[in-house]
C-alpha cells in the first residue's frame, strides 16, 4: 500500500487526461488504520456537466464523498448501498440487521473505503456503451496499478466484473457464470456482484449475496489476509 504510488498514478492519468476524475481511497489515513481494507470497483461517476451537454471531468470523487455528497439528492442510490455493505463487512453485521440500518448513520464508512472507476472520464446517469469500452482500455493500465498501490483486502466489482476480466484489471478470475460470486489470490479477495445501484434486490439481501458469496470461497470475517481459499462457488 502506497499513497505516494498511487498519488503519481493519478497525475499521469491527469497528464494524459486532463479531465479524468481522481479517485482512490476517500481518506488515505482511515483508510490505512482500517483493518479491512476495501475497494469497490465501479463503472464511472454521473457528471452533470456531461450530462447537460458540457465537457465535465477534471474533479475529484474523493473529496467529493468526503465533503460534498450529501449536497447531491440522489447520493443514497449508489452510495448508501455502497455505505451499509462497507460497513457491515467491516463490521461483522447481520444481514438482518443491515435491514434495519440508515444509509445516512453509517455513511462516515466510506472514509474508510476506496472507490475507481474503470472510465475516469465521467458519463450520464446511464452507461453509453459507444465509448466507454474504449475509455476502459485506455485506462485499463493505470487501474491495475491503483489495486496493487492501495492493496486492498477485498475488491467488489459492482457490476464490472465481467470488465475486469475482459481487459485484465482485476487479477483473480471467478469460475462463475452467476450474478454473484467470489475468489480469492494470494490474500486478496474478488467479489463479483451488481453494481450497487441496483434496484433488483434490497440492501440487505445484496449484502447477503456478497457476504455469502465470500463465505462459500473462504471467507471467515474481516480476518482476510489469514483465510483459507477453497473452490470457488457462488448462490
Amino acid at each position: 500500500m502506497d499513497e505516494v504510488i498511487h498519488e503519481e498514478i493519478l497525475e499521469k492519468i491527469r497528464n494524459e487526461f486532463p479531465h479524468a476524475v481522481k479517485d482512490g481511497a476517500v481518506d488515505w489515513n482511515r483508510y490505512a488504520a482500517t483493518n479491512l481494507r476495501l475497494l469497490w470497483v465501479l463503472r464511472e461517476v454521473h457528471d452533470g456537466n456531461i450530462a447537460r451537454g458540457g465537457e465535465g471531468g477534471g474533479w475529484d470523487l474523493r473529496r467529493f464523498l468526503r465533503e460534498d455528497l450529501l449536497n447531491y439528492p440522489r447520493w443514497h442510490v449508489t452510495y448508501g448501498a455502497v455505505a451499509k455493505v462497507s460497513n457491515a463487512l467491516s463490521q461483522g453485521v447481520a444481514p438482518a440487521d443491515v435491514a434495519c440500518m440508515s444509509s445516512r448513520n453509517v455513511i462516515g464508512t466510506l472514509k474508510e473505503i476506496a472507490v475507481i472507476n474503470l472510465n475516469k472520464l465521467g458519463g450520464k446517469a446511464r452507461v453509453e456503451t459507444g465509448g466507454f469500452k474504449e475509455h476502459i482500455r485506455q485506462f485499463s493500465p493505470f487501474i491495475s496499478r491503483q489495486v496493487e498501490a492501495l492493496a486492498p483486502h477485498v475488491i467488489i466489482a459492482g457490476g464490472t466484473y465481467d470488465l475486469l476480466s475482459e481487459y485484465s484489471c482485476g487479477g483473480a478470475s471467478i469460475a462463475t457464470s452467476q450474478k454473484f460470486g467470489a475468489t480469492i489470490s494470494g490474500d486478496r479477495w474478488l467479489v463479483k456482484a451488481y453494481h450497487p445501484g441496483q434496484t433488483k434486490l434490497k440492501d440487505h439481501v445484496y449484502y447477503e449475496r456478497i457476504e455469502n458469496s465470500l463465505r462459500e470461497a473462504g471467507w471467515a470475517g474481516n480476518t482476510c489476509a489469514t483465510a483459507k481459499a477453497r473452490k470457488t462457488q457462488s448462490l
